[in-house]
């Protein structure tokens, strides 16, 4: 399992220091998983997800854009989507929050970073189990308080 401790840092580092990040919408989410699946699937807007000890795949909304990069690349990668995301919503006049929320939100930030998306399967996470019951009623933990609506126990 990759160490993603030294990785998180760098990042806050590199997008703190970047001055046109600044303008990255403040409910706009980045996540770096380990492997365990425990964060990739809370819907991101860019993720990367431990394939293999030297190995991350970029994740674009919850989509694998098929990109894999080693750790020390990781932070240049997250830069260029972050910048991908804010040209892009520009470009289409959006004043949207979350890349989701841009027509063709990942493929259009896969194509300005030179990786048009062939087809980009849906990664899941880990989903909310029970915990106990409350006056009958389930309770679940809730990963960062969101669910959505495939996650709604039934």
């Amino acid at each position: 399992m990759l160490d993603i401790f030294p990785l998180v840092s760098m990042l806050d580092t590199v997008l703190c220091d970047t001055a046109g990040l600044a303008e990255l919408p403040g409910r706009f989410l980045l996540v770096v998983d380990d492997g365990r699946r425990d964060v990739i699937g809370l819907g991101a807007d860019i993720g990367l997800l431990s394939v293999a000890r030297d190995q991350l795949a970029l994740v674009l909304a919850g989509l694998d854009t098929g990109l894999r990069v080693r750790p020390d690349q990781a932070v240049d990668v997250v830069r260029g989507a972050a910048e991908a995301f804010l040209a892009e919503r520009a470009a289409q006049g959006s004043t949207a929050w979350r890349l989701a929320e841009l027509a063709d939100g990942p493929a259009a930030i896969g194509r300005r970073m030179g990786r048009p998306p062939a087809s980009m399967p849906r990664l899941s996470g880990r989903q909310p189990t029970p915990v106990g019951a409350y006056d009958g009623v389930s309770v679940v933990g809730v990963p960062l308080g969101r669910l959505d609506a495939e996650q709604v126990p039934r």
